[in-house]
């Protein structure tokens, strides 16, 4: 009798555990039901490197963006060598079966002409484009940058690239394949766009008029300084993006990854989004990750205990003369290559107690400048 009462408890528990992964697999597996060609549409609008990025996914994804018909190259990478070697395996690993329609390369490196002779990234891309019959047959369009009319071979293959007619019939069929998206739910296509940078995004909002607004409804904040020229554009997108969206859409993660280190009119990007994190109750409310990966003195750091949701906190290489974190509903912190300073401490230090659900907590390469006698972590579910 005893035994089969156990047997029914244990059997439940495992029908609960099974009903919850079932209902978080269909979640997730909301964008794998798309059909390839659509999932492809929708890759084509990105940099080749976000989608390949896309291949950790789930393994239908592994080697979709393989089958991409147009590349887009953006040297978004830390040096020439890096994107030269991106661009030499991606065409190399490519399915050249699939036709492509269009080639884009955008290059904000300068080189002089003599470093430009042994930079093969252009004449790469030009050889895989006319030794490969899917692609010299279909190609449309072909775009370079500036700085890179000195490459001789570039100008020449170029010209023969351009001078190849499209037929009405490809017209047509690629106006079709523009229309796949618009047909997509509003849902499906934030999810999407929530895997990509804020600029990304926004940058969606020229293929047509139901896209015009819709990066403004994103329930996820991607913001990425890599593509900015300096801090005073970034902070500028920055501010923009913020003023401009939809303050009643709920937000669940934020993510902050800024290199720059420049000050523009005393004022930070991380401030800027802090306080509107702070600021916005449908934010406040609904914030379950936030993540700064920034070199900067953050003082509005104790303000975020108003995020009664927030249950993720990641910092890395920030500044802060604040020591103590009280925060009750984090779960999680992690803590990299951080400095903390403060004039007057209690004795024994200790920084999270305040803490009191913390489960799990990463704390790496941080500085204290404050003489500490006993250091102490004393959060009760850690």
């Amino acid at each position: 009798m005893k035994g089969d009462n156990y047997y029914r408890r244990e059997s439940s528990k495992e029908e609960k555990e099974n009903k919850g992964k079932v209902k978080k697999e269909k979640e997730e597996d909301r964008l794998t039901k798309l059909p390839d060609e659509i999932i492809l549409h929708i890759l084509s609008f990105v940099d080749a490197k976000t989608a390949v990025q896309t291949s950790v996914l789930n393994k239908r994804y592994r080697y979709l963006w393989a089958s991409l018909p147009v590349l887009n190259f953006v040297d978004s990478f830390h040096g020439p060598e890096f994107f030269e070697a991106f661009i030499r395996h991606f065409l190399a690993y490519r399915d050249t079966s699939i036709n492509i329609f269009n080639v884009n390369l955008k290059c904000l490196y300068s080189f002089d002409d003599e470093y430009l002779v042994d930079y093969i990234v252009v004449d790469s891309i030009i050889e895989h484009i006319i030794d490969t019959p899917s692609v010299t047959t279909t190609i449309q369009v072909f775009e370079k940058a500036e700085n890179m009319k000195r490459s001789k071979n570039l100008q020449m293959n170029v010209d023969n690239i351009y001078e190849r007619d499209s037929s009405k019939k490809q017209e047509k069929n690629k106006e079709k394949e523009e229309d796949m998206l618009t047909e997509l739910p509003e849902e499906i296509i934030l999810h999407i766009l929530s895997f990509v940078d804020a600029k990304t995004a926004v940058q969606t909002s020229v293929l047509n008029k139901r896209c015009r607004y819709l990066w403004a409804s994103l329930p996820v904040f991607n913001f990425d300084d890599s593509s900015f020229q300096n801090a005073i554009f970034f902070k500028d997108f920055v501010d923009d993006f913020l003023s401009c969206r939809d303050t009643s859409t709920n937000v669940f993660n934020v993510y902050l990854d800024c290199h720059h280190v420049v000050v523009y009119n005393d004022d930070h990007v991380v401030d800027s989004i802090i306080e509107h994190v702070i600021d916005t109750p449908s934010i406040t409310t609904t914030i379950e990750v936030l993540t700064i990966l920034a070199e900067y003195v953050v003082s509005k750091l104790p303000k975020l205990s108003v995020c009664s949701s927030l249950t993720t906190l990641k910092l890395c290489q920030i500044f802060s003369q604040t020591t103590n974190f009280d925060f009750p509903s984090l779960k999680r912190l992690y803590l990299c290559h951080c400095q903390f300073e403060c004039e007057f401490i209690q004795h024994p230090f200790d920084p999270f107690n305040g803490c009191v659900n913390l489960e799990s907590l990463n704390f790496d390469s941080c500085v204290y400048y404050l003489e500490i006698k006993t250091f102490k972590i004393s959060t009760p579910t850690l």
